[in-house]
């Protein structure tokens, strides 16, 4: 029979069996799909422990039953006495409860010690140590299950674990977005996860995401968890939680935690921990609500900057001529173009071994105030790599108008210059402190982001004046 059937002729909930089926008092078979089939003889089992349990017969002993480690007649006596125990105790507080209504105490004048004493008097007249230690037992903290809850939780501090430890990442290295870059933020990543969290578990007992959810987790006394005991069940998360978000694996592994969970079943890292929920949301629960929405739409428009970090430039906030060809040397390599030539700490080329136009600086002090270059070219010399030293000298220049990589990576600047140099070309440009004036071209065309001469008899013309700086500024310099 189906668990459905199991639960019509018991009376039990699903959460019940599913918890009696763990700790082990219940073991049905399975068929072929998975499936548990229950017998009539499961279905007298758990009428059995539900009996024990109506008794107040812990699982503990309930298991021992079975394994016949005890007999029912011994388990029971113990409950008799347990029974009497409580009565008595019942008996005690009832007494004591007349003394404190006839003397008419209010609760701020209570002589609670007075009071206590009495208790632990009429214990001892009858032969008793324990008095109240039923209600002190009861004095401990329950644990609430909220699945939904823990799991957007853990999204809000994924995410921002995982933003962060990109960003410092990305901009500690500069590196090219890439699988091989991939695969090692998502090792990293869940290196961090697990120490940052097990960190806040331990001082504060809570993470971002729970506290805005008003989780806490504990261990099953209720101190906090010590580091390790952290680090465990985060790496357990991690592994039998979201299967170190391996694609497809994932997402099977949540479901299969889900409906482990749902079921009443207790998860592999919950074993040594108590989840307590406080139910006052208030703003806080509004606050956490916002931030799951927010990072859900974030997420769907848009894209982590890992291109317009690796793109940011070496040095900012005013460039001398060698922190400028520092800048220029860098986007060299992005552009596939540092094996032929380099600046040098002066800003010349070395090891030319084809044209180049050499670049005149405007100083103030150590400070570049302006830069220009200048391409005049008669007969039929070729310059196949113009679009991209434009775009190299005008990302290199960018840099020394911010104050630092924030300020560049908040307003966008790297990518929309970059897409703007790409398609200047040969064409008239001005914009900002970037301007380039076509003097003269003829004989020439422009192909693959360079300039080739024409197939003609006749030698043709190429005279293109580039400049970056405060105030136009035409350099007389022949790049022959």
């Amino acid at each position: 029979m189906n668990i459905q059937e199991v639960e019509k002729r018991t009376n039990l909930t699903r959460a019940n069996i599913r918890f009696y089926e763990k700790q082990g008092l219940l073991k049905p078979l399975r068929k072929a799909n998975g499936y548990r089939d229950y017998s009539s003889d499961d279905v007298e089992v758990l009428l059995k422990i539900k009996l024990m349990r109506e008794l107040d017969v812990s699982i503990e002993e309930i298991d021992r039953l079975q394994r016949e480690e005890k007999s029912l007649s011994s388990v029971l006596e113990e409950r008799v006495e347990n029974i009497d125990e409580e009565r008595e105790n019942l008996s005690d507080a009832k007494i004591v409860c007349q003394s404190i209504e006839e003397d008419g105490a209010t609760f701020p004048a209570l002589e609670a010690g007075k009071y206590l004493e009495e208790l632990e008097q009429l214990a001892k007249e009858r032969g008793a140590e324990n008095a109240g230690q039923l209600r002190r037992k009861q004095d401990i903290l329950r644990e609430t299950l909220h699945p939904w809850r823990r799991y957007f939780a853990r999204m809000i501090d994924g995410g921002i674990y995982g933003t962060a430890f990109m960003l410092l990442f990305y901009l500690m290295f500069h590196i090219e977005d890439s699988i091989v870059s991939k695969v090692c933020l998502t090792v990293l990543g869940m290196m961090v996860f697990i120490l940052a969290e097990s960190v806040l578990l331990s001082c504060f007992g809570t993470t971002i995401g729970k506290w805005l959810f008003g989780i806490r987790v504990l261990s099953k006394d209720g101190k906090k968890l010590t580091w390790r005991e952290a680090a465990e069940r985060t790496g357990m998360v991690l592994w039998r939680g979201v299967a170190f978000e391996i694609p497809l694996w994932n997402i099977y592994r949540l479901y299969k935690s889900y409906d482990a969970y749902t079921d009443g079943e207790t998860l592999v890292w919950d074993e040594n921990c108590l989840y307590l929920i406080d139910e006052k949301k208030g703003l806080r629960y509004g606050a956490a609500v916002a931030v799951v929405v927010l990072m859900f739409i974030a997420d769907c428009i848009f894209d982590f900057p890992s291109e317009q970090i690796y793109k940011l430039p070496v040095h900012y906030d005013g460039l001398t001529v060698e922190e400028f060809a520092e800048n220029y040397n860098k986007y060299l390599e992005i552009y596939g173009l540092a094996d032929e030539e380099r600046l040098n700490r002066n800003g010349e080329w070395e090891n030319v071994h084809a044209l180049r136009p050499q670049f005149q600086y405007e100083l103030e002090g150590d400070v570049i105030k302006g830069i220009s270059f200048e391409i005049d070219y008669t007969g039929k010399e070729e310059n196949p790599h113009y679009r991209d030293e434009v775009t190299c000298a005008a990302l290199a220049w960018e840099g020394g108008k911010w104050k630092n990589k924030w300020q560049i990576m908040a307003w966008g600047q790297i990518t929309e210059l970059e897409d703007e140099m790409q398609k200047l070309g040969c064409a008239g440009f001005e914009a900002d402190d970037i301007r380039q004036d076509i003097i003269e071209i003829y004989g020439y065309e422009e192909k693959n982001g360079g300039f080739y001469p024409q197939i003609s008899d006749d030698d043709g013309r190429l005279h293109i004046v580039f400049e970056m700086g405060e105030s136009p500024r035409v350099s007389a310099n022949n790049s022959r």
